[in-house]
């Protein structure tokens, strides 16, 4: 199976007070992850923050600041080496169907 080509967002993330609160900066990190090409069905990305910001074009020490903003949000998690995901990921992405939870074998 290839890349995901769209990821749904709600509309909601607007009003949510975690969001509100964020720097422009931070929320362009956070859409940045939330669409990336190698987030999973299940809202876990193995990337590096020096990798990430690299990627954006975004210098190392903003786009630190800024990722700093969303995990004080707890809008996303890092184990500090490879693993960054979503603890609410799969709350605003229910699978559509048993056959797409069947999928996420791979």
């Amino acid at each position: 199976m290839g890349k995901r080509r769209y990821r749904k967002i709600s509309v909601c993330i607007w009003n949510d007070a975690k969001f509100l609160a964020l720097s422009h900066d931070a929320k362009l990190v956070l859409f940045f992850m939330l669409t990336h090409q190698d987030l999973t069905q299940i809202g876990a990305l193995r990337a590096t923050v020096p990798g990430l910001a690299c990627e954006l074009g975004m210098d190392l020490e903003v786009f630190g600041k800024a990722f700093e903003e969303v995990l004080q949000q707890g809008i996303v998690e890092y184990d500090e080496k490879l693993l960054f995901w979503f603890p609410n990921f799969l709350k605003h992405n229910l699978p559509e169907s048993p056959n797409v939870v069947k999928s996420w074998h791979y």
